[in-house]
């Protein structure tokens, strides 16, 4: 059980001044925009595995399969980019070349991310868990 006079020191600790309140709003905004950003990662993952799954389940091939691959994730390149930037065709060219060439780099970038915030959260965990626990005992 907690006692009350650990909650109130707890309570007591908590910032007082303009200034630790602002550290804490920039603390705070800067943790909501990156869940923003793992929340959109996890979009755009669960998109591109869908894709992945669409086109195994319809062509059956190897050589086939990496054809429909190239060709399904440069339609989606091209709608993307048409829809939101104005170019020419000669420029949507080069860009599917380097988006094709660095795919592979783009998925290990995902997968380090993503294990990241694996790190992120245990880290948080284990710093609220022994935060609790060194309040209840010291407190």
């Amino acid at each position: 059980m907690v006692s009350s006079t650990s909650l109130v020191h707890v309570f007591n600790t908590l910032p007082q001044t303009s200034n630790q309140i602002g550290l804490l709003f920039i603390y705070f905004s800067i943790y909501f925009i990156y869940i923003i950003f793992i929340i959109l990662l996890y979009f755009y993952l669960f998109y591109y595995l869908f894709i992945l799954l669409f086109i195994t389940i319809h062509f059956n091939y190897y050589y086939s399969f990496t054809l429909s691959i190239h060709s399904y994730i440069q339609y989606i390149y091209t709608y993307i980019i048409l829809y939101t930037i104005n170019c020419s065709y000669s420029e949507l060219y080069l860009l599917f070349i380097t988006i094709h060439s660095k795919l592979y780099i783009i998925l290990y970038i995902i997968q380090f991310i993503l294990y990241l915030q694996y790190f992120i959260y245990y880290t948080i965990f284990y710093f609220i868990l022994y935060t609790i626990i060194y309040t209840i005992l010291y407190n």
